[in-house]
């Protein structure tokens, strides 16, 4: 593995061990400037004669754990809160601790057709469901504080809760008074909104009675039209023209007759009566076919226009009336659907309002919706939280009780944002809750909050993460965990299982990528650099550079100051881009150092006395190679 050091051959062919073993040359070369040496100095004591304090190179399994505060709480929790609208008052509440059962609820949208009760704990609810199917449902009565909350002729929707233990009653006297005033206003607007209803049916079958009525009239009167253009007077033409040539023909014989009885009287056949009797006879045929010519020429000329002229605007006029029947029923109609539309209106206004108040009626009777114990709400600080009590007021949307299912429990724990990225969910950990010394559950990272929290007081600026960590409760102890309890949670965040070098973290000091630690060697003290890899809040992993047993300098940079500021100028930190950083403005507020002394004397490395600094050390600067070691 990469975590594993070299051996102590390859430390020796190593940069870092050839520069060990030549510090003691390379002090004695320069001894002008103690930072050319290798940290050359007496184990007892640093540069200005402090004691050194020395921690031990160890070889282990490696894991890092992250430590953590919370409490336990129940994963599924049910809290009822008041939905009455306004400020009430609570007139009882289960006592706090008490089991409650999971409730009844509805399996599928319908009424309430009938609740029996055959005998003091068992109940039997009778649900008609929307497509017309029966069912019964037992409730058994587990405690005093079961019953059932729902009535006959009730609307039940699924999932609805039939029957359960009722955990609280909220005062409900005013609702009450406001639920018969509605009730009274509801039915007159109920009366009013179905007399309406019955109006509109009457005044429609009315609409449709005038409307065949008068569509009945208009079309007669066209038949009527239609009869006497192409039926009546075509007939009447031809009886006259039948009439007419009847009547010719009969005056064509007599005057034929009156020629014979004039020829047979010239001869004294025949005797001047019967000559004037024909006479008188054509004279009466000739007055008939002139008379029905000219009511021939009236018909034609006068009467049948004039009866076309009737008939047309008969016809018309009686189309027109159908129309104004409609128009006007029409109109007489949209009056009495306002009317109605006006009292459904007013009437859905106070029943909307009625089942609100009902609503809020039912909201006053609080039922457990699933099985746990009861946990009375708290108001108020944490430092000085305020139970309810039977008389206290609420107001909306108050929590009342708690009700945790104590089989499903977790730890919530908050995390310091400098470990929040060493955590994840799925991880494994261990709790040890504070009343079950002796205990230790396993638990796993289910969940971890997006964003921080603020921290309490007096850290107000603190930012944790919530975690959630669900607990593994063993069979002997199912039911012992109580919500609120404090817990401890030890989350495991690397882990490696074979032994490996690992060095105390406060005896590593890094100068931008490089890691150095200082390592007594004899009556010397040499500067080492080594290869870390993963780390927890005491330890790093060191993966070259250092052997099992050896000893390091704690808190280096504390005695070796001089060295440090080196390493530090040696290694300077990455900076990071500036998006608005302006290179010119920088240069002329502050102008840079022209060279290394200066540079040195401007952060106040040089003390007045050194103005110097060694040859050998500004070449090495100069010369650019930024991996060069002082000890080269």
């Amino acid at each position: 593995m990469n975590d594993v050091p070299r051996s102590p051959l390859s430390l020796l062919k190593s940069r870092t061990g050839l520069i060990a073993l030549c510090g003691v040359f390379a002090a004695s070369l320069v001894m002008t400037y103690p930072l050319l040496s290798n940290s050359e100095q007496k184990v007892a004591t640093d540069e200005e004669g402090n004691t050194l304090q020395t921690g031990v190179v160890i070889e282990s399994p490696f894991q890092h754990t992250i430590l953590a505060q919370g409490e336990v709480d129940s994963r599924q929790k049910a809290t009822l809160i008041s939905e009455v609208n306004t400020s009430t008052r609570v007139l009882w509440l289960a006592p706090a601790g008490v089991d409650v059962a999971a409730p009844l609820r509805s399996p599928v949208d319908g009424v309430v057709k009938t609740v029996r009760h055959p005998h003091r704990k068992l109940s039997v609810i009778v649900i008609q469901s929307v497509d017309g199917e029966r069912q019964e449902y037992e409730f058994h009565k587990q405690s005093r504080f079961s019953e059932v909350v729902i009535t006959p002729g009730e609307s039940v929707r699924k999932k609805q809760i039939l029957a359960g233990d009722v955990v609280c009653r909220l005062d409900s006297s005013d609702l009450e008074e406001s639920e018969q005033k509605y009730e009274i206003r509801v039915n007159d607007y109920r009366a009013l909104y179905e007399k309406a209803i019955k109006d509109v049916e009457i005044r429609k079958a009315l609409n449709e009675s005038k409307n065949a009525q008068a569509e009945l009239n208009a079309e007669l009167a066209e038949l009527d039209f239609q009869k006497y253009l192409k039926g009546t007077y075509p007939q009447q033409i031809e009886k006259m023209e039948g009439d007419l040539q009847s009547s010719r023909e009969d005056l064509t014989r007599a005057q034929d007759a009156l020629e014979f009885a004039e020829r047979m009287a010239f001869k004294g056949y025949k005797a001047v009566d019967e000559v004037e009797k024909a006479r008188l006879k054509v004279m009466k045929l000739e007055y008939d076919v002139k008379n029905q010519e000219k009511s021939r020429q009236v018909l034609q000329d006068y009467l049948h226009g004039r009866t076309l002229l009737l008939l047309r605007e008969n016809a018309l006029h009686l189309k027109r009336q159908a129309k104004r029947v409609h128009l006007s029923g029409e109109a007489s109609m949209a009056q009495y659907r306002v009317l109605k539309s006006s009292r459904e209106r007013v009437y859905n206004i106070y029943q909307n309002r009625l089942d609100w108040i009902r609503e809020q009626l039912d909201a006053c009777t609080l039922v457990a919706p699933q099985a746990g114990k009861v946990v009375i709400a708290a108001e108020g600080s944490s430092r000085n939280p305020t139970l309810l009590e039977e008389g206290s007021t609420v107001r909306e949307r108050q929590k009342i009780i708690h009700i945790p299912n104590l089989s499903d429990m977790k730890v919530q724990a908050r995390i310091h944002e400098s470990m929040i990225s060493h955590v994840q969910e799925g991880l494994r950990a261990t709790a040890l809750i504070s009343s079950l010394p002796n205990e230790v559950f396993d638990c796993g990272l289910t969940s971890l909050s997006t964003l921080p929290v603020p921290g309490n007081y007096p850290n107000y600026d603190q930012r944790d993460y919530i975690a959630e960590f669900r607990i593994a409760i063993p069979a002997h102890l199912a039911g012992e965990l109580r919500p609120g309890m404090t817990a401890g949670v030890e989350v495991v965040a690397n882990k490696i299982d074979e032994p490996v070098i690992q060095v105390p973290m406060n005896a590593v000091f890094q100068a931008g990528p490089k890691h150095f630690v200082w390592v007594p060697f004899g009556e010397t003290v040499l500067r080492r650099e080594i290869t870390v890899g993963q780390s927890d809040d005491e330890y790093f992993v060191v993966r070259d550079g250092l052997l099992k047993g050896e000893q390091v300098v704690i808190k280096p940079y504390t005695h070796f100051a001089q060295e440090v500021a080196a390493l530090r100028l040696q290694y300077p930190e990455p900076m990071q881009a500036d998006p608005n950083w302006q290179a010119q403005e920088l240069i002329e507020e502050e102008p840079l150092p022209q060279s290394e002394e200066e540079f040195l004397e401007m952060i106040g490395y040089l003390e007045e006395e050194e103005s110097t600094v060694p040859a050998l050390y500004l070449s090495i600067r100069k010369s650019g190679d930024s991996t060069a070691s002082i000890g080269d």
